[in-house]
């Protein structure tokens, strides 16, 4: 489970092998081996009991900022890194066949975009040709079959104009007081790019962790450059699993789960209230955890995609580039 605090002044210590939990209000005492990731979005005390405990457990503390973005990260320096895991790492990113991995994530993360909105036309009974735009773009990036800055850029391009379509026809079909004019990031005004950027921060600290727990080097990527706040790996392959906030949020919105109070204005800038983060949270990470067919057995998506992130390092780990 994801231990997630966001009230400010609560105490995190160690209790035996057990987080013990003081928010002022209740206490709270978890086994470390219920504790799959601690997330601290409010201003909160950890004695080195609890830290270390969390270390040993390889369970990584992630700090996040309000909007749901990763701060930073504590994490074991004993884990399954290796040089040659990122020597391989390094030289695999930058050839054709890096490449061609990371088009297929973006590929992916179009086709989702597609099979969502010809799902949501079809039972509305509605026709739009611009939804063989989709296939355009994939047919683009395709194309692209040489690895340089160039070639990045112009991925990048087309994945863009995607999604520009993808959030344009979403807020067509959302009721209309959630809809929204422009795909907002950082800071979103509006409650349905609010509510995205969340899921999109629950998602993103889960790859981080993996990736962090499996040795690569989260700031060399293929498509995303280096050189700024982000992780370029994470922000490489986040887009094959957008969909999953994609699907969710729209749900979230037309089920009519989201309600007025999961929002709050602060310092004159509407953000999502604690009753907002928590249910929210809860309905992603519920569905995270929901069990499907994968390799002719039922897992987890969370599981499925520990296993995919596996599959890369035993390719890399195995490639002579």
């Amino acid at each position: 489970m994801e231990l997630c605090i966001v009230k400010n002044g609560t105490k995190i210590s160690k209790r035996k092998k057990s987080f013990y939990i003081d928010d002022m209000e209740r206490e709270l005492q978890l086994s470390a081996e219920k504790i799959d990731s601690i997330i601290l979005e409010g201003e909160v005390s950890l004695t080195s009991g609890a830290i270390r405990l969390a270390t040993e457990n390889e369970i990584p503390i992630v700090i996040c900022d309000k909007y749901g973005n990763v701060i930073g990260q504590f994490f074991s320096s004993i884990s399954n890194r290796n040089g040659k895991l990122r020597k391989n790492q390094y030289q695999f990113f930058a050839s054709e066949k890096g490449l061609e991995l990371a088009k297929s994530w973006l590929i992916d993360k179009i086709s989702k975009q597609k099979e969502h909105i010809d799902t949501l036309l079809k039972r509305r009974k509605r026709n739009l040709d611009q939804v063989s735009n989709f296939d355009i773009y994939i047919k683009k990036i395709q194309q692209i079959k040489k690895y340089n800055p160039k070639a990045r850029m112009i991925i990048m391009g087309y994945e863009g104009m995607a999604s520009r379509l993808y959030f344009k026809i979403i807020s067509e079909l959302l009721e209309e007081k959630w809809r929204f004019y422009n795909r907002e990031h950082r800071k979103a005004k509006e409650p349905y790019n609010i509510v995205l950027n969340y899921l999109f921060g629950i998602l993103y600290r889960k790859l981080e962790s993996i990736f962090l727990y499996e040795g690569f080097d989260l700031t060399v990527g293929i498509i995303h450059f280096e050189g700024n706040k982000k992780l370029p790996l994470v922000y490489d392959y986040i887009e094959k699993y957008r969909y999953l906030a994609y699907d969710t949020v729209f749900d979230l919105f037309h089920k009519k789960i989201i309600k007025n109070d999961f929002f709050e204005i602060e310092n004159e800038s509407l953000i999502m209230s604690k009753r907002g983060k928590y249910e929210v949270s809860l309905y992603f990470n519920e569905l995270l955890e929901k069990k499907e067919i994968y390799s002719k057995n039922k897992f987890s998506k969370e599981d499925i995609i520990k296993y995919e992130i596996k599959k890369i390092k035993k390719e890399i780990m195995e490639m002579v580039v």
